[in-house]
């Protein structure tokens, strides 16, 4: 399947036209990692600009331990999207970061790694969940 990539994001005006305001897309950045391993860049950067709304563990793979969990964060806020997320199972929406509902002023690198209850293998997929700042204009 093609993909297309864009520099800058998208607005949509719905079914109203131009009459109506565009609304902003909601986005995501989905990364892989190891739930056994200290936080650590997962390589995948969230645009300046941009307000997360919530993370989800879209695919726990986390193998082994007692109810094992994973942080996800940024470089001095290690659990600002996550704390103790659930890495052995599908998650509902975590919305309690520290850093969801606030715009980012740069851009930022995510972190994520073991949480207070190690898991012993496997691979945790992630999805962190934003729109983009936007003043509604046209």
């Amino acid at each position: 399947m093609a993909r297309t990539s864009l520099a800058g994001y998208q607005r949509q005006y719905g079914s109203g036209g131009k009459s109506a305001t565009p609304s902003v897309g909601l986005q995501c950045v989905q990364f892989d990692f190891d739930p056994t391993q200290a936080s650590a860049s997962v390589s995948k950067t969230l645009p300046a600009g941009c307000i997360p709304l919530f993370a989800q563990v879209i695919v726990g793979g986390a193998t082994g331990g007692a109810s094992p969990t994973v942080d996800i964060g940024i470089s001095g806020t290690t659990d600002g999207f996550a704390d103790e997320a659930a890495a052995n199972a599908y998650s509902g929406l975590l919305t309690t970061g520290s850093l969801m509902g606030t715009a980012l002023t740069a851009d930022t690198v995510i972190q994520a790694g073991v949480g207070a209850s190690a898991a012993t293998g496997g691979t945790v997929t992630v999805g962190i969940y934003y729109i983009m700042v936007d003043d509604g204009n046209s």
